[in-house]
């Protein structure tokens, strides 16, 4: 990843502008530091700083927040990719209905 939005002319890079927000996850924490300077916005879920049982107030609901916000798109990308699977099914079931009407193999 990181080669790709290094390279101001990579194809990825030409897809997002500047202030896009990126959403990611804990796994994606090395990632803040490289999108940040090329003006995109991250969020990602708080962590607990060191020797705290729990996070702030503020920083527990913008962690609710990014991850409602992940689950939503999440649920929406599924949804996305039912429907192609779908489509996809039906177009195969028209073209055997088709080549069983002209008889063809």
């Amino acid at each position: 990843m990181r080669l790709l939005f290094q390279n101001e002319n990579s194809e990825l890079r030409q897809y997002f502008r500047q202030n896009d927000v990126f959403i990611l996850d804990r796994g994606f924490r090395d990632s803040f530091p490289l999108l940040t300077p090329l003006g995109y916005t991250v969020c990602k879920p708080e962590t607990l700083s060191a020797g705290k049982t729990q996070l702030s107030t503020e920083k527990a609901n913008k962690s609710r927040l990014v991850t409602l916000c992940s689950a939503i798109i999440t649920k929406m990308a599924k949804a996305r990719k039912r429907q192609r699977n779908t489509d996809q099914w039906k177009r195969n079931l028209q073209k055997l209905e088709r080549d069983e009407g002209t008889g063809q193999p």
